[in-house]
């Protein structure tokens, strides 16, 4: 293990040794070094050793129990199932098998993860599982061993999920770890700009940045002699211009690294290229064609989602620049990696909901299946939409007045902060005295710092306060978009997130050998059996999970269905006696969400709402120490 390897190499050196040293033993990177010290930390404490940092000088070992030290170094006695939960067991032999440069035996794998012989076989029935649905198959050969084989765009993907989007610190990563860690990535980007520039071939920049990891694979797959089978090529018709671009990087990648790639990778170079380039330049008849498709599918998610989407020729135009080159890549079988799928997932869940089944309607047109990372890219189009829609709805409201009892030149402040917000409206501030003058000309919208009822003469009053900080902008902005929002486009009456909690729907929970889909399967046939969801919620909770993981950070989850088709309006929550581990993330807390059609805003509240929770400590602890729904529920007010 690679973390005994640190700890023995430390503790072999009298003198404190630095990161570099350290990186260059391992063979690793300085940042893996780094991160593999923060994580070896909980172990010390448990193993009688921590790791102190001497500055400017480097690290040492120090010793605070010697027995359990000298337990911690001996070597294993028996196979270490137990260290690994079943998923990462799992991703550890994927990422040993797509790296093996010749076939590998069962024992062999056994061997280099320590683990049972019957362990390894019965994972492997996962791994044939997982290869299936890459379009890989694990060939096997008596007394030689195993080898992943396939499409060679397949291979890649797969390579790219297993491998380098891992964070093992194991041996098989070395080799291209060094590669990446050098400056080849940068010499590979200047040979693909290069020759792009020279041909006015217009590129994103996402698409680039797969490119040039591709590019990366196929080197390091050809230095381990690895070449290209006829079985694994794939023979597509591409445009001339791309087959000349490929042939200049296959040459330069020749010279520098002595490598002779044959016809077969040149040939796949160009699909790729071709597969990721932009669509400036489409046949009118096809575009049109296309936009009237993209129409047709937003026209649908309208019907479902009571949104405005359909019409908007911004968004509209978007998607056909998106979805042109993501159609031909599918037509390859590739599809890009996102690097920000985390982040965008976090911070537009409800607007993933839309992207997905946006996702399905593609899929039932075109037949082909969009990965969790290509939906984040439509996300991002999406979420321009509702912004466009904020900002024109706020620009709707002329006429503001703002009910403050201070007055004087705190009334003013907030004044100077509310017009940077509604730019285009007047703003008029007054006090509760000062509203009966107001009945003659009543304004679009009332603001109030002091408690008062929800409406005034029929025009919605908002409760703000009295300082207005970047955190209750926003929340204003939020409210007043969903106010007049709401009342423009929706026959519904806003809700508030605190109207989704019910004591029938908090549970306190004990794990035992429950695995997490175990936990949301029982949540999701709750809300079933209570009437708050329809029939097949619990099948859309399970798609969705399937599709990919709705686990946040800091122990918080949120499942929820792919499509809004709730009863009524609800969130289970279930707090459970000890963490459970799902596909390396912890969870301690499930929200599980079920909406229905209409009222997506309250999934972006919700949203909000959790990265209240995941940013907030104490707030958390709390929750997670409840123990009735009314210590619960006291917790949810506080969130504004």
């Amino acid at each position: 293990m690679r973390e005994k390897q640190l700890i023995e190499h430390i503790h072999q050196h009298v003198v404190p040794i630095s990161r570099q040293q350290l990186a260059k033993v391992l063979g690793v990177s300085e940042s893996t070094i780094r991160n593999l010290i923060r994580d070896t930390q909980t172990t010390g404490k448990k193993n009688g050793f921590e790791i102190e940092l001497i500055k400017g000088k480097g690290y040492r070992l120090q010793i605070t129990n010697d027995e359990q030290f000298k337990t911690y170094l001996a070597p294993p006695k028996a196979p270490l199932e137990d260290t690994y939960d079943p998923d990462q067991r799992l991703s550890l032999i994927l990422f040993h098998l797509l790296q093996a440069q010749q076939p590998i035996t069962i024992d062999e794998l056994a061997d280099k993860l320590m683990l049972a012989r019957a362990t390894v076989v019965k994972e492997l029935k996962r791994v044939d599982e997982i290869f299936e649905t890459m379009g890989l198959n694990l060939e096997r050969k008596v007394r030689f061993g195993m080898t992943v084989v396939g499409k060679e765009e397949a291979f890649r993907r797969a390579f790219l999920k297993y491998v380098v989007g891992t964070n093992h610190y194991l041996e098989p990563t070395n080799a291209y770890r060094q590669l990446v860690d050098t400056n080849e990535k940068a010499r590979i980007s200047n040979i693909i700009s290069r020759s792009f520039l020279k041909h006015k071939v217009a590129i994103s920049d996402v698409a680039f940045e797969n490119l040039a990891l591709h590019l990366l694979i196929i080197i390091y797959r050809l230095k381990g002699s690895n070449y290209l089978k006829e079985s694994q090529s794939t023979h597509i018709l591409i445009d001339t211009v791309y087959h000349i671009i490929a042939t200049e990087i296959a040459t330069d990648i020749a010279d520098i690294h002595k490598l002779t790639l044959p016809q077969s990778e040149i040939n796949l170079l160009a699909t790729h290229l071709s597969a990721k380039t932009k669509a400036d330049q489409v046949d009118a008849v096809q575009k049109e064609i296309l936009f009237d498709k993209i129409d047709k599918q937003l026209q649908l998610l309208d019907k479902e989602f009571l949104t405005d989407f359909h019409g908007d020729r911004v968004l509209c135009e978007a998607l056909f620049l998106h979805i042109y080159p993501l159609l031909q890549r599918l037509r390859h079988n590739m599809q890009l990696a996102n690097p920000l799928i985390d982040d965008i997932y976090q911070s537009y869940t409800n607007v993933f909901v839309v992207a997905y089944r946006f996702s399905e309607l593609i899929e039932q047109q075109s037949g082909f299946k969009l990965s969790r990372d290509e939906i984040g890219y439509l996300a991002l189009h999406f979420a321009a939409h509702f912004e466009r829609v904020k900002s024109i709805t706020l620009e709707t409201v002329k006429r503001i007045v703002v009910i403050c009892a201070t007055g004087g030149g705190s009334a003013y402040l907030l004044q100077l902060k509310l017009e940077q917000i509604f730019k285009n409206a007047q703003i008029i501030t007054t006090s509760l005295n000062g509203l009966p003058a107001l009945e003659e000309d009543l304004p679009d919208l009332f603001l109030t710092t002091i408690p008062m009822d929800t409406t005034f003469c029929g025009i919605k009053v908002v409760q703000i306060k009295e300082f207005l900080d970047e955190m209750e902008i926003k929340r204003i902005r939020e409210l007043v978009m969903l106010q007049v929002g709401t009342k423009r486009r929706l026959p519904i009456q806003p809700m508030g997130i605190v109207d989704l909690f019910s004591p029938a729907l908090f549970k306190r929970i004990t794990v035992g050998s429950s695995q997490y889909l175990d936990i949301v399967k029982n949540q999701a046939q709750l809300m079933t059996s209570l009437g708050v969801a329809a029939d097949d919620f619990v099948d859309l909770v399970l798609e969705r999970e399937e599709k990919f993981s709705t686990i946040f950070e800091k122990g918080v989850g949120a499942p929820h269905a792919v499509k809004l088709t709730a009863i009524t309006n609800s969130v289970c929550v279930f707090i459970t006696d000890k963490p459970v581990m799902h596909e390396g993330k912890e969870v301690s807390m499930l929200f599980m969400i079920n909406l229905k059609p209409g009222y997506l805003y309250l999934h972006k509240q919700l949203t909000q709402f959790l990265m209240y929770v995941m940013e907030n400590d104490s707030t958390r602890n709390r929750m997670l120490n409840c123990i009735t729904f009314e210590q619960f529920i006291t917790e949810v007010k506080k969130f504004r």
